[in-house]
């Protein structure tokens, strides 16, 4: 059974879950247990649908899940809201992180990626704006000129080569981006006998953190700021091992790899992953690999709206917060499978570029018809509305042009939306 079908069933299982229910729903003796017009599954369903409009708006779009009949006001779906915390939206996006690594023949036989046998991973963090109320700003802090912008901090484990968000976390903003990645790093994600080698970007590096990942074995790669490790400074463009001194007062030989980027700057790495058969073009490679966690960023903050949040409370910002990352990680699913049927049928056709699925349409479907495939009991129903998802998604591709480069302006307007990055709704 391919990904996409995989993680279907298995969401539909989750959201009719009585166990999950259970954990999911504060006071279970007392809520969701009489028959209501906004049953457990249809608020659950409508946050998962992440809508950007009123809820009569909302209501009105996915009118047959519901009663023909039914009138549900703001307050009701508030109300109702306010009954659960996230522990049914964390499940969803866990399932998704894990489905493709279930087992090495499946990954394997799916087409999975490793490099030297390692999954390589980034972290990466990223601010998040959070509605101006009392009891957010309370809990998330504050950032910016004079500490005004109520602000939180999301951190991700990116699979990169696999295109898998593994683990996301949102905290308050004083939560440290060391801090939020020590917690991710605790869980093993994928199956054993297989290393994570995790890339990190320049704000990532200080001796205290480094010491950390060797004590628990995890294999790094930190791309230095200069003046942070002298030692790597004044070296040669190269491999070089040297000996460093840790915070500890412990010695450890790590490898410092230099070399020049296009642009005519010099780029440093970091890392204790070191075989003899690496070359300097493999290590180039893996500081090219980190790119796709950055976009990953821009999908889940301008794709899919994480900031255009449906609630106005520390759970409804939590439960909005999965929701964002389930969705990511299912639009890199189809994406990966549609981008395959794509392949195929342009083999023969001589074009210039090759071509892939539009990520902002895959979006767009999600938005239409997600919902009723997450929520169909009926199997061969539930198939059939995944493959007309499929066939929406392959109506529209775009060329991949290689070494594609974009300037950054030099003073960037500050704007939300960009004409080039259209709503789906």
């Amino acid at each position: 059974m391919k990904t996409s079908k995989m993680v279907i069933k298995e969401s539909n299982s989750i959201i009719h879950s009585e166990e999950i229910k259970k954990r999911t729903v504060k006071n279970y003796e007392h809520h969701f247990t009489r028959t209501r017009k906004l049953t457990f599954v249809l608020l659950v369903t409508l946050i998962l649908s992440h809508f950007q409009t009123t809820i009569k708006t909302a209501l009105n779009h996915f009118r047959p899940l519901a009663d023909a009949n039914i009138k549900v006001c703001q307050s009701a779906f508030s109300q109702a809201r306010s009954r659960i915390n996230d522990v049914i939206f964390r499940e969803l996006f866990e399932m998704t992180s894990r489905t493709g690594y279930e087992n090495r023949q499946a990954f394997n036989k799916a087409g999975g990626k490793l490099f030297y046998g390692r999954l390589i991973c980034a972290i990466d963090g990223s601010q998040v704006k959070i509605p101006n109320t009392a009891e957010l700003k309370a809990y998330f802090g504050t950032s910016g000129k004079g500490e005004k912008a109520v602000t939180g901090r999301a951190s991700a484990l990116y699979d990169i080569q696999n295109d898998i968000v593994l683990d996301a976390k949102l905290a308050p903003f004083s939560h440290g981006e060391r801090v939020q990645a020590l917690e991710m790093l605790e869980k093993k994600h994928i199956f054993s006998g297989v290393k994570e080698l995790v890339i990190f970007d320049r704000g990532y590096y200080s001796l205290e953190f480094m010491e950390e990942l060797l004590s628990r074995g995890i294999e790094f790669v930190f791309r230095m700021p200069s003046k942070k490790l002298l030692q790597a400074d004044d070296l040669p463009k190269g491999i070089h091992t040297i000996k460093i001194t840790l915070k500890s007062g412990k010695n450890a030989r790590i490898r410092v790899v230099k070399f020049d980027l296009p642009s005519g700057e010099t780029e440093t790495l970091v890392t204790d992953f070191y075989l003899r058969k690496m070359t300097l073009d493999d290590y180039k490679a893996l500081y090219f690999m980190r790119w796709p966690v950055e976009t990953k960023f821009d999908i889940v903050k301008n794709k899919i709206q994480l900031e255009n949040f449906t609630g106005r409370t520390v759970e409804a910002i939590s439960q909005d917060f999965y929701t964002c990352m389930y969705l990511t990680n299912m639009a890199a699913i189809f994406k990966a499978e549609a981008d395959e049927d794509i392949s195929d049928q342009r083999k023969n056709k001589n074009n210039k570029y090759q071509y892939q699925a539009n990520t902002n349409e895959i979006v767009g479907a999600f938005k239409d018809r997600l919902i009723f495939a997450l929520t169909e009991s009926s199997p061969s129903k539930r198939v059939k509305l995944v493959n007309q998802i499929f066939d929406e998604i392959k109506q529209s591709v775009v060329p991949i042009r290689p070494n594609r480069s974009v300037p950054r302006p030099s003073a960037p307007r500050v704007m939300k939306f960009y004409h080039n990055k259209k709503n789906n709704c």
